[in-house]
């Protein structure tokens, strides 16, 4: 039980990206008050006619038709950087690295700093996989908890609708160039219902066409903020074959 309660704690934190390790120690380094904190965080976080009832999304078809993608593109790797901003922390937190996503393979986060870390995650499980090898894993077959959270977290950055938009309300803010100036379009996302451990009290994702941004709060106060952005052929190669071990 102590272990269960430890890695569901863990797992609040992955949907921060999965960037603290459910096996090991914290996968940030704090970072000096002059950080870039990306094109007017304050501004999207805080619009809160975003909850209108005409915003209101009920179907993933108008989020097709509005042009709206809720995943990086499936199969391409791209860079992430992420900060976190803890209530009890003067400082924010930072890590970087890798974000792949693959359809039968799962999503797979390759840490890179503060420390080298490779996470994936499936519908039904969280692998750990090490340097020399060797993987640890936390198998939801064997825990309704761990594996409704997997499942959660996985159509999340998987952008699948269907499975979002039962477990959220979702609402959806369009054309706003003042407020958006390098953003089409802006989800906003709360629970239905009441918050099982880990799961965000509020999430927004931004994006033009596909997802670039992802930014989400909890009853703390603690938030965080996720950019991708484009990373080099090589980089795509070497990425997928330590994930997933080829290519």
């Amino acid at each position: 039980m102590a272990m269960l309660l430890f890695c569901i704690r863990r797992l609040s934190i992955l949907l921060c990206v999965v960037s603290v390790l459910c096996f090991g120690s914290p996968a940030f380094s704090t970072v000096g008050d002059d950080i870039d904190n990306s094109w007017n965080v304050k501004a999207l976080t805080t619009y809160f006619p975003l909850y209108e009832s005409e915003l209101h999304v009920l179907d993933e078809e108008t989020l097709i038709h509005q042009g709206v993608s809720l995943s990086p593109k499936e199969g391409e790797v791209l860079a992430f950087s992420q900060q976190r901003k803890i209530a009890i922390l003067s400082k924010p937190l930072l890590s970087e690295g890798q974000f792949l996503y693959r359809e039968d393979s799962g999503i797979c986060w390759a840490i890179n700093k503060p420390f080298p870390a490779t996470l994936v995650l499936t519908g039904s499980s969280i692998i750990q996989k090490s340097d020399d090898g060797s993987e640890q894993v936390i198998d939801g077959s064997k825990n309704p908890i761990i594996a409704e959270l997997t499942g959660l977290f996985t159509s999340i950055f998987a952008g699948d609708g269907q499975k979002i938009l039962s477990a959220f309300d979702v609402y959806l803010l369009q054309n706003k160039p003042s407020l958006m100036p390098k953003a089409g379009w802006m989800l906003g996302m709360k629970p239905k219902a009441d918050l099982m451990v880990g799961i965000p009290a509020e999430i927004r994702m931004l994006g033009k066409g596909n997802l670039r941004w992802v930014w989400f709060s909890n009853k703390t106060g603690d938030q965080t903020l996720i950019e991708f952005s484009a990373v080099n052929g090589l980089q795509s190669e070497n990425v997928a074959a330590r994930c997933f071990g080829r290519t």
